[in-house]
Parts: C-alpha cells; sequence; structure tokens
C-alpha cells in the first residue's frame, strides 16, 4: 500500500508540472496568464495589448509601446512563431515575426546619471534569435525631426547579453532602399559596427548610390562612406559625443561633380573638392577647396557654416576666396528646398572681385554688395565700385565708377531692369538682358550724360551726352547687331559735337543709316549696305585732321560713293589732302580723282598726285600715278622722284603696266621700268623685257622680271598660292656692289661686282627649301678723306653660298684679299623639318684675319688712321634667337691717330675672350708718355648688354693742338646695365696749355632755342648716363684765353644724369693770375670759380683784380654768375667812379688827362651804350616778327661816326630790305639787298649818299 501510495505521489509531482508547463505553452489559458502579469511592466515605459494565441505555437500582440525618455517605440499587429525546444539551450528563438505600422521616435531627453552596473541586452543565461524579421510600414522620426519612412523592413536579428547583431537587413522605400549588417556591442559607452549599401531616388529621377562603414562607439564612431553615383565622392568622419551632444567631424572629396542629375543646363559644376566638415545639432561647417571650372581655372577656398531642417539649409556665414588672388566673396541666406525650384533669400559682399577670375580681367570691382531673393527666376540687386582695366579701354588708367542695378536671373537669361552707372565724370543710366544658350540673345539701352572721355584716351577729352539703343545675338565675329546712336551732343577736344546713326550687321553683310558726325568744322557722313552686293557713300571734310585724330595733321576733303557687286565694284572718289602727317610720316599734298569700274561696264580712270612724303626727312619728292581704261584692258604709269643728298642726282623711278581685272584678280604686263637710284656712279636700272603678273586673294605670281644694271643684269620671279606650293628665284650677274648697299658716305666708296642666284620653295605643313650661290669679284672700299690722297682697300674675291633641305640649313662666306687677310664664316642649323629658325640648334664658326687695320677708319670716322694686326677666331652655338658665342678677338701692335685733336695712340695691343655670351678684355697702349690700361668684362642677356669697364693712365697726352694741349691722368670705373651707365671715379689734369683762337664775336645759342622732343622709340633706345666723376688740377695748368693769364688750381666734382643740366660741386681758382681789361692787364689778387650744386657752365665768381700806380690802388670786383656778372670798382684811396675807371683805362686821373685820353674814356663809354642799345633792339625785333632789329655804327668819308637804329625784313628767301634811322642827324637810309645766286649780290643804297652795287664773290 506504501508503495502505490508513493508511486501516486511520486506521480503526481512529475505530471504536474509538466502539466502545468503543457498548459501554460500549449494552451491559450496559459497565455492569458502571462498577460494577467503584463501591468506590471508599464511602471517600465512598456505596455502590450490584444496579446492572444500560444506560447508554443503562434503569439499576436495587437500593440506594442515603449514609452522612454530617450526613445519612444509603436508597433502593431505583431505576430511571431517561438520554437519552444531551442528553450532547452536557453535561447529564444522565433522563426518568424511579422508587424506593421512601427514607429521609432529619438527623443532629445535631459542626460541621465550614468549607470554603474554593466551593460548587458539579455541575462547572462538568455539568447534570442529572431531569424524572420518582416515589419511593414516603419517610420523613424530623428531628434531634429526629420521623418524617413521605410514600406518594409526585413532581415534577422540574434540578441545574446554583450551582442546585438542584425544580418541580411533590408529596407525598402519610396526614395530609398538600403541592405547591410549591423552590430551593437553591449558596454558604456555602446559599441556599433557594420556596412549598410544603398541607393536614393530623388525627385529628378536621380539615383544616388554608395556605401558606408561604421565602427567604434557610440560616443566615438568612424565613419567612411563612398557615393558611387551619379558622381563619385568620398567622406570620412568621426562621430563624437561630447557632453551627450552629437557631433561629426570628418573630410569630403571628389575629383568632380556635376549637376546635370539636379537641373537642366546647370551653369556650374565642381571639381578638386576637399572639404573639412564639422557637424554639430546647432550647425554645420564646410571648409576647404572646391574648384569650379566655369568661373575660374584657379580653385576656390570655402568656408561655409548653417543649418539643415525641414528641407531647409540655413547659411549662417559663407566666405569664398579665389586661391592666389586677394578676391573674397561673403554672402548669408536661405535656401528652401520645397520643390523643384528651390526658394532664395540671400546677400552678399566682395573686395578685390573681377572677372575673369583667373585671367586679364575685363571688369574688376573692388568692393560691392548685392541680394537674391525668390524662386527661380530670381531677383537680384548690385551695388558696387567697378573699374575696366586700361588694356581693354586703351587707356593709361583704369576707368572706374559707382554702378546700381537691379533685374532678374534665370537658368537661361540675366536682365537688367533698371541700372546706374557714374564713371568717366558723368552717367550712364538703362537696361539690358542677355539669354544663355545660344545664340547668346542680348539687349543694351545706354543714356549718358555729361560723359568725358578723357581718361579713356588723354587727347579726347570733352563732355558727350548720347542715348544708345541696341540688340544682337553672340559675341564673336560673326555675331549680328543693330545699334542706334541718338542726340550725340557735346564737346570734345575744345570742338562742339553733334551726331547719330545706326549701323547694323547680320552674317554676311553691314549698313549704316544716316550716320553722321560733325566736331568743329569737321563733318563725316556714312549712308549704305555692304554685303554681297555694296551701295555706300562716305563724305569726310576736314579743315585739321587733327580734330578726329590727335596724331593726324592736314586738312582733307573726301567724297567717296561705291555700287554694284563687291567682288567688282564701280568706286568713284575725290580726295584732296594739304600737310597731312600721322605720327612721323609727312605728306605736304595730295590729289585723287578715280572712277574705277571693276565690272568692266563703263571706263576707268585714276589720278594721283603726292608731294613731299617722308618723316623726318623728305624720301620722296614727287609721286605720281595716272590710268585709264577699262577693268578687262587698262593701263597704269607710276612716277617716283626721290630725294637725294646734294652731290648726287635725285633718284627717279618709272614704270608702265598694262592690267587686267577679272574674278576678283588683277592680271598684267609691266611694258617698262626705269630707275634711276641716284648715286655718284650708279647706272640707270632697265628693264629688259615685258614681264607678266598676277594679284589675288588666294594666289601671286610673277614671271621673269629682270633689270638690267650696266653690264650686269638682276632677274625675279615667283608664285605663290594660299594653301598650296610656292617658290621662288633671284638671280643676277657682273651686278655692282655699291648698288645692293647702303650709301658708304661722303668719304668712301664700294668697288667691286657680284653674281648669284637664289631660290627657295615650300608648301603648306612642310619646311621649305632653298639653295643659294653667289660670287665677289674685286671687293675694295675707296676711302676718300678731304684734303688727302683717296685709299683703297682691297677686300678680294669671295663667294658665299647656301642650302636649306629638311634637315639642316647651311651657310658658308668667305673673302680672301691677300694671303694674310680673310674673313671666312660657316653655319649649320639642324632642322628636322621645322620651319622655326630662330630656335633651332645652330653650330657656326668665324675665323677673321686683317694684317692692316686701317678699315677702322670707315666705321669709325673719329679715327683718320689705324694700323696693326687684327685676328678674330670664333665659334657660334645655341640658336639664331639666342646665340652663344665662344672665341678671341686680338689687336697687336696697333695704331691709332685723329688729327683733329692730335692724338697718337701707339703700341695697342687688346685681346678680348667670349664665352656663354661673355666678353672679358684686356688691353694697354701709349698716348704720348703715358700709358693707357683698359680692361673689363661684358654679358649680353635677352639681347641686353650688361657689365664693368676700367679705364686708367699717367699722363696720357689726349691733345696737341697749337690752341690747346692737354695731358690726363684718368682713372674711371663705367657700369653698363642694359641702357644705363654709370660712370664713377677720378680725373687729374697734371699739365695742360690753353690758348684758344680769339672768340670775340663768337655767339652763343639764343635764348628763344628750342628742342624738339625725342620719339618714344629714341627714348626708348637712348643710353641713360649717370656720371659722378671729380676733376682735379694739376701744379702746371695755364690758361691764356678772353684776357685772362694764369695758373689754374683746385677741383671740381661733376655730376652728370641724361636730360638734366650737369652740376658741379668744389671750386677752382687763378694763381699768379692777370686780366686783361679795357687796354690795360690788371692782376689778379683773387680769382674763384666757385660750384655748389650748380651748373657747369654757370659757376659762381668771386674776383678782384686790381692796377696799382704809384701810392693809390684800383680795381674791380666781380660777383654773381658767369652768366649773370655784376661788376663794380673801388679804390685807395676812395675816388669817383669815372677816375676809377681813368686810372684803370689810361692810367692816369680825369684831371691830368689829355685830349686823346679823354677821347678813350668816351669811346668806352658809347661802346658799352650802343652795346646796350643794339641787345634791347633785338629783343623788340624778335617780339615784332623783324628778322634784323639793331644800333648800327657807321663811318662816313669825312670820318665822323654815325649811330642808327636799323630795321630790316626778308621778304623772300633772296630779297631783303633795311631802313635806318639815324640817331645823332636828321638822315634816315634805305638800303635793298637781292641774292641772284650762291656768288652774285646786287645791293642798293639810298640816304645821304645813293649807290647801287654788283657783287661777285671767288672763293680760293
Amino acid at each position: 500500500m506504501r508503495k502505490w501510495i508513493f508511486i501516486i505521489i511520486l506521480a503526481v509531482l512529475v505530471v504536474a508540472p509538466v502539466a502545468l508547463i503543457g498548459t501554460l505553452l500549449y494552451t491559450p489559458a496559459g497565455l492569458s496568464m502571462v498577460s494577467s502579469q503584463l501591468h506590471r511592466l508599464e511602471r517600465l515605459g512598456v505596455r502590450i495589448e490584444g496579446l492572444s494565441g500560444t506560447l508554443a505555437g503562434t503569439i499576436h500582440v495587437d500593440r506594442f509601446e515603449l514609452d522612454h525618455p530617450n526613445v519612444h517605440v509603436v508597433v502593431h499587429d505583431i505576430t511571431s512563431t517561438l520554437q519552444v525546444r531551442e528553450l532547452i539551450l536557453q535561447t529564444i528563438r522565433v522563426s518568424s515575426l511579422t508587424a506593421r505600422d512601427a514607429l521609432v521616435e529619438i527623443r532629445d531627453a535631459p542626460p541621465s546619471p550614468p549607470s554603474t552596473k554593466p551593460m548587458r541586452f539579455l541575462p547572462s543565461f538568455l539568447r534570442i534569435d529572431a531569424r524572420g524579421l518582416d515589419l511593414a510600414g516603419v517610420r523613424y522620426v530623428n531628434i531634429d525631426g526629420t521623418v524617413v519612412d521605410a514600406t518594409r523592413v526585413r532581415g534577422r536579428v540574434r540578441i545574446s547579453p554583450r551582442n546585438l547583431r542584425g544580418r541580411d537587413l533590408i529596407v525598402e522605400a519610396p526614395q530609398f532602399g538600403l541592405t547591410g549588417n549591423v552590430r551593437l556591442r553591449a558596454g558604456r559607452p555602446l559599441g556599433l559596427e557594420g556596412r549598410i549599401d544603398g541607393q536614393v531616388r530623388m525627385e529628378r529621377g536621380t539615383e544616388v548610390a554608395g556605401s558606408a562603414q561604421v565602427s567604434g562607439t557610440i560616443d566615438q564612431l568612424a565613419i567612411q562612406a563612398t557615393v558611387l553615383r551619379p558622381n563619385v565622392l568620398n567622406a570620412e568622419a568621426t562621430l563624437t559625443r561630447p557632453e551627450n551632444r552629437w557631433r561629426i567631424q570628418g573630410n569630403v572629396a571628389s575629383p568632380a561633380v556635376s549637376l546635370e542629375p539636379w537641373m537642366d543646363e546647370p551653369p556650374l559644376s565642381f571639381r578638386n573638392i576637399a572639404l573639412n566638415v564639422d557637424a554639430r545639432p546647432e550647425g554645420i561647417r564646410a571648409a576647404g577647396n572646391i574648384g569650379v571650372p566655369e568661373l575660374s581655372g584657379r580653385d576656390l577656398t570655402i568656408d561655409v557654416q548653417g543649418t539643415y531642417a525641414q528641407r531647409v539649409l540655413d547659411i549662417a556665414s559663407a566666405d569664398v576666396g579665389v586661391n592666389e588672388t586677394s578676391a573674397r566673396l561673403h554672402a548669408a541666406g536661405t535656401i528652401t528646398f520645397d520643390g523643384d525650384k528651390p526658394t532664395i533669400e540671400a546677400k552678399g559682399n566682395w573686395t578685390d572681385l573681377q572677372w575673369p577670375l583667373d585671367k586679364a580681367p575685363v571688369v574688376s570691382s573692388k568692393q560691392g554688395e548685392m541680394t537674391l531673393a525668390g524662386e527661380l527666376p530670381y531677383d537680384y540687386t548690385v551695388n558696387a565700385r567697378v573699374s575696366l582695366p586700361p588694356d581693354l579701354m586703351k587707356t593709361e588708367t583704369p576707368v572706374e565708377g559707382d554702378v546700381r542695378a537691379r533685374g532678374v536671373i534665370a537658368s537661361d537669361n540675366i536682365a537688367i531692369a533698371e541700372y546706374t552707372l557714374n564713371a568717366l565724370a558723368g552717367s550712364m543710366t538703362g537696361s539690358a538682358s542677355l539669354q544663355f544658350p545660344e545664340p547668346r540673345a542680348w539687349k543694351l539701352a545706354v543714356a549718358a550724360t555729361d560723359v568725358d572721355p578723357t581718361q579713356i584716351h588723354k587727347d579726347f577729352g570733352g563732355r558727350l551726352s548720347f542715348k544708345l539703343d541696341a540688340q544682337g545675338q553672340g559675341f564673336d565675329k560673326q555675331a549680328r547687331f543693330d545699334a542706334t546712336l541718338a542726340n550725340l551732343t557735346g564737346t570734345l577736344r575744345g570742338q562742339p559735337v553733334r551726331g547719330a546713326g545706326r549701323v547694323q550687321r547680320t552674317r554676311n553683310s553691314w549698313s549704316a543709316h544716316n550716320v553722321q558726325l560733325h566736331m568743329g568744322d569737321a563733318r563725316l557722313a556714312a549712308n549704305g549696305t555692304l554685303g554681297d552686293r555694296v551701295d555706300a557713300r562716305v563724305t569726310l571734310n576736314a579743315g585739321s585732321l587733327q580734330t578726329f585724330l590727335p596724331d593726324a595733321r592736314g586738312s582733307v576733303n573726301l567724297t567717296a560713293t561705291a555700287t554694284g557687286s563687291v567682288k567688282a565694284p564701280h568706286v568713284i572718289a575725290h580726295i584732296r589732302g594739304e600737310g597731312l602727317g600721322y605720327n612721323e610720316w609727312r605728306v605736304a599734298s595730295i590729289t585723287a580723282d578715280g572712277d574705277v569700274d571693276l565690272g568692266g561696264q563703263n571706263p576707268s580712270n585714276i589720278t594721283v598726285v603726292a608731294q613731299s612724303i617722308g618723316t623726318t626727312e623728305k624720301l620722296i619728292d614727287t609721286l605720281r600715278i595716272t590710268g585709264e581704261g577699262v577693268a578687262a584692258n587698262h593701263r597704269v604709269n607710276i612716277d617716283v622722284t626721290g630725294v637725294a643728298d646734294p652731290t648726287y642726282p635725285d633718284p627717279h623711278v618709272n614704270m608702265r603696266i598694262d592690267g587686267r581685272y577679272a574674278n576678283q584678280s588683277w592680271s598684267g604686263t609691266m611694258l617698262a621700268t626705269d630707275i634711276a637710284d641716284g648715286r655718284k656712279t650708279g647706272e640707270p636700272l632697265i628693264m629688259k623685257e615685258p614681264a607678266n603678273f598676277l594679284v589675288a586673294k588666294d594666289r601671286l605670281s610673277l614671271e621673269q622680271f629682270c633689270i638690267a644694271l650696266g653690264h650686269g643684269q638682276f632677274c625675279a620671279g615667283g608664285r605663290w598660292q594660299r594653301n598650296g606650293p610656292w617658290e621662288g628665284e633671284v638671280s643676277g650677274y657682273e651686278i655692282p656692289i655699291a648698288a645692293l648697299l647702303p650709301p658708304a658716305g661722303a668719304e668712301a666708296e664700294y668697288s667691286g661686282r657680284i653674281e648669284g642666284r637664289v631660290k627657295a620653295s615650300g608648301a603648306p605643313n612642310q619646311a621649305w627649301q632653298a639653295e643659294a650661290g653667289a660670287r665677289i669679284i674685286d671687293a675694295a672700299i675707296i676711302y676718300k678723306p678731304q684734303g688727302a690722297e683717296p685709299e683703297t682697300l682691297n677686300l678680294g674675291n669671295g663667294g658665299l653660298s647656301g642650302t636649306a633641305t629638311n634637315a639642316e640649313v647651311k651657310f658658308s662666306l668667305g673673302v680672301q684679299a691677300f694671303e694674310d687677310t680673310f674673313l671666312y664664316a660657316n653655319a649649320r642649323i639642324q632642322r628636322n623639318g621645322s620651319n622655326d629658325l630662330m630656335n633651332l640648334p645652330l653650330a657656326g664658326d668665324v675665323r677673321a684675319r686683317a694684317a692692316d687695320a686701317n678699315i677702322l677708319p670707315i666705321f669709325f670716322t673719329e679715327i683718320d688712321n689705324a694700323a696693326g694686326l687684327l685676328t678674330a677666331n670664333v665659334d657660334v652655338t645655341g640658336s639664331l634667337a639666342r646665340p652663344e658665342i665662344t672665341g678671341r678677338i686680338e689687336l697687336a701692335n696697333g695704331a691709332f691717330d685723329s688729327y683733329r685733336v692730335n692724338l697718337a695712340l701707339r703700341k695697342l695691343n687688346l685681346i678680348a675672350n667670349l664665352s656663354n655670351n661673355r666678353l672679358d678684355f684686356k688691353g694697354s697702349g701709349n698716348a704720348g708718355e703715358g700709358v693707357l690700361n683698359v680692361g673689363g668684362d661684358f654679358l649680353w642677356d635677352r639681347g641686353e648688354l650688361h657689365g664693368n669697364l676700367t679705364l686708367n693712365g699717367e699722363n696720357l697726352l689726349v691733345a696737341d693742338l697749337p690752341e690747346y694741349r692737354v695731358v690726363a691722368s684718368p682713372d674711371l670705373k663705367f657700369r653698363i646695365d642694359a641702357n644705363e651707365i654709370h660712370v664713377a671715379g677720378d680725373v687729374t689734369v697734371p699739365e695742360a696749355r690753353i690758348q684758344p683762337v680769339n672768340l670775340t664775336g663768337a655767339v652763343q645759342v639764343s635764348d628763344d632755342a628750342r628742342y624738339v622732343g625725342e620719339t618714344p622709340a629714341e627714348e626708348a633706345g637712348r643710353l641713360q648716363v649717370l656720371s659722378e666723376v671729380r676733376i682735379t688740377m694739376g701744379k702746371d695748368v695755364r690758361v691764356d684765353a678772353f684776357g685772362l693769364q694764369g695758373r689754374i688750381v683746385g677741383g671740381v666734382g661733376t655730376t652728370v644724369r641724361t636730360g638734366e643740366t650737369a652740376v658741379g660741386r668744389g671750386e677752382l681758382s687763378v694763381a699768379d693770375g692777370r686780366y686783361e681789361a679795357y687796354g690795360q692787364k690788371l692782376d689778379i689778387s683773387r680769382g674763384r670759380l666757385l660750384f655748389d650744386a650748380s651748373p657747369l657752365d654757370d659757376p659762381g665768381l668771386d674776383i678782384e683784380a686790381q692796377r696799382k700806380i704809384e701810392a693809390i690802388k684800383v680795381g674791380m670786383n666781380v660777383r654773381g654768375t658767369l652768366r649773370d656778372p655784376r661788376l663794380t670798382f673801388f679804390s685807395e684811396p676812395s675816388m669817383p667812379q669815372t677816375s676809377i675807371m681813368s686810372y684803370l683805362l689810361v692810367g692816369k686821373g680825369i684831371d691830368s688827362m689829355q685830349s686823346g685820353d679823354a677821347a678813350t674814356i668816351s669811346s668806352a663809354k658809347d661802346t658799352l651804350a650802343l652795346q646796350g642799345g643794339g641787345l634791347i633792339a633785338s629783343q623788340i625785333g624778335r617780339r615784332l616778327g623783324l628778322e634784323e632789329v639793331g644800333v648800327e655804327s657807321t663811318t662816313n668819308s669825312a670820318g665822323q661816326t654815325n649811330s642808327a637804329l636799323v630795321l630790316g625784313k626778308f621778304l623772300s628767301p633772296r630779297l631783303f630790305i633795311s631802313y635806318g634811322i639815324s640817331l645823332t642827324e636828321s638822315i634816315n637810309t634805305f638800303k635793298l639787298r637781292y641774292t641772284v645766286s650762291d656768288k652774285w649780290i646786287l645791293k642798293m643804297e639810298a640816304g645821304e649818299n645813293q649807290s647801287a652795287d654788283a657783287e661777285y664773290t671767288i672763293e680760293r
């Protein structure tokens, strides 16, 4: 019995738990027992509603909610299937879990104290494995309010106490799709790892695809993201949570980003993106480098701060700079992405902005500001200071102004509704528009008031007002436009201006309608069209061309019409010009009348006559061109008379041409050509036979054109075709060398003959080829110095040859006069098919030897005679553009003579070494008993000379003439830097004798003389000299000139600058001196020339000269300057001025003088009076336009002196008259002088006496 009781009890103990577990797991009653306890979870924020099913089967939850301070989760219709057998392994495995309408909302909860307990997802004994997760309708709400909706989320989730893994996760949504794996690690802070791949579909249908990887913790999470399309973009960042607030720091990089996926025809694209990004809850900042190729070749530096939320990008600050420039832009505003067209509200300002950003600016702005508002098209305003560069405006300084504008900018156009530009001392208002797409249509309206063009061109000052309306398409050479100028009024260059007109241009024609410009007495008018046909008329009447063009001179009247086909128009023109000139060119007069019908339907004629054509010197005396006939058969005569040296006959050219014009080409035959070159030994050049030619836009040709010159002949011919082959040939024989070289001057002539041939040919995209050869026969230079027998320098015979092939260009020259006098030169250019000869490799050499250096006087006129052995050995490498010269030039035992100053240099030895365009030289020689030494080094760099030169010597005899003999000891240093020469050093004159001829009556340069300024070319090539040299007088420098006899001592430091007056600092004194004044010799007790930064020709004077007669001493003091001296007299004892002059002149007092002595003093006083009167009279005459006004003194037959005021004037270059009014008697005299020739002069006189004379002059 006990046994069965034990069995029953044991069975109950076993069966009861099993039954209980079975009830809990397999019956709804068990799940109801669990459901009855769920209210206990509500205190934890968990609420479960509608729980049904069985634990061991399918469980259904109508609603699940987790309400936590940090997160809020709501899920509906949760259905799951639990695998109970896994519970034995402490694992809750759900084979499937489905739900709908899930909400996950992240809250911004206040931070809670950190827990000290270890973080776990589940108890240590439990695992959860949900393999079939499938959620329909999931919404995620971020802490900043951003909402993300997904239609479906699938995957597998496994949870352990330390890890939560999501594998094979798939998120499907209308705008995006994601796949990936995620792992959370329990810890403080929470660990996170994962990789997500996804695609986002934008509103325009653009799909953005990429991937992202994360690793770390939620307090410090490393993020790597890559966007694969539509553009590649890489990002690396770190998520941190300082003070429980998130922060993302990292960088974004991309080689290029296009905006085409986001908008149609985007105006911009990006490249070289390298940005540092810093994102926080309160905003985002991006700074770094980004390129915008449409704006600049240089990248931009940006620094942008703002926020993005609820589809609104709020830019608090945006700073943009252009790399390597000072341009800066600052902007702020908002961009709302609430549709296809974002709404912008922004404003900005800038400094040092220009366009283009990285090239020569077309317009620049020192500062400005703008606003942008609304949806596309956007409204904008601009307020800026703008500047147009000098290169664009052709001005010396930028053209600046203030501009205000407002308008609308769209994706395909910009419109300026209204603008105001204050510039050029006036104002301009108007409107404008521009279409971005081709054909880029534009409009412009301008109303200008009181604009001063001075800044645009300094010579066109004034005030102009006008209205301009223009419109067109494009900006290239084929652009169309229609511009109307109206109400042009004002003044320009002091002349009233008015004008109007309309100019149009289509793709293939121009037209002008009522174009008129009146400026002073000048008038320009134009009407007509120019296209396939022409119908135009132009008139110009200008009393002074300088009214229009500052550099022009003269008057012109022009009337011209053109009608018919543009390829063969009928032109009628009449031109009259007087005193014409432009820059350096001058034409005394020109007359042109023409009626030319190139269509050939009417007879044509043309006459052009021009006189005195040239620059600063007249080159052509007369040019006359006449022609008559029809287009298909006409004759042209050209007659030119040149200008030659007075010793040469005038050169003259006469040419007759029979021509034909058809199909836009002019062909013809040169029937006769006579050329007289005007040389002493030259012979007329006569064309041997007719030569045919053709001139057209696409081809040229000249058949054999031969000119006979003496016993020789010169021929030329060739042909050229556009985009085709060309060839040319020049040949000749027995041609005098003098006919090919420029005149040798008055003292030299060329002798000898030359014959040879040159032929060249080529074609497009090919290296031209040539061959040349010439022979020089009996070449010589005949030197004919004045007053000496002619000397002949024989250069001998020689030749030159050259070839140009595809591989190389070779040249050689050889001339040999004697066995020891020769010149040989060779050159070779490695070509390799290139035509850029200036920059191709060059190799050459020059070998020369002259046993007699007497060739130098021909090139250096200061040298009258030269001797010595001159040798040169030079190698040339590099290129023609930048040659490198290496070699040696030597002059041995040389001698130079200059007869002008009787300078004789002997034993001259000079050695110059050239290496890499550097010249080092050293030389010495004798001048009298002294020795001269020179040395230096020079470098040629890019066509400029740089270097140093030293010159020193002792007791050099630099001049030895009867008038003066000078011995000098220089010690000078020269520094040459391109066009600048700096001179420094000392010059000592130990010995000198100066005794010039009597210069009484010499005339100084008039005070009215004016020097014409240099031309820009002369200024550019002029040497700028800066000299600081001290000149010291030795113990034996004596002067006997201008009444002064004595020895000069002292020294002066001189300063000379090009273009400035030479000045001196120092003092020169007279020792042992005597001065002759008024016929008496006075002792110089004190004589000083004072230089205190004063001109060298106008020093200060401090001179005292005296004469002692028994116990009386008289003298004079001279003060002031050399140009403005002040003279005073003194005596001991004191006496009147007349007595002092008496003692100075005759050595006696006024009381003891005889009649002859008194006459001497009176004569001296009269002479001073007459000289003063003559000076005053000449000043008056210059102002009255009289060539001669002065006081003239004559002596009659009785020996009486008569002074008269004489007035005279040239009535013509040969006829002179004068009228004299006596100052002492009532006698007036009329004189007439007529110059018949250089030898015959006729004279007539009527006054106190009447006479007529004929003078003949004989020069001996």
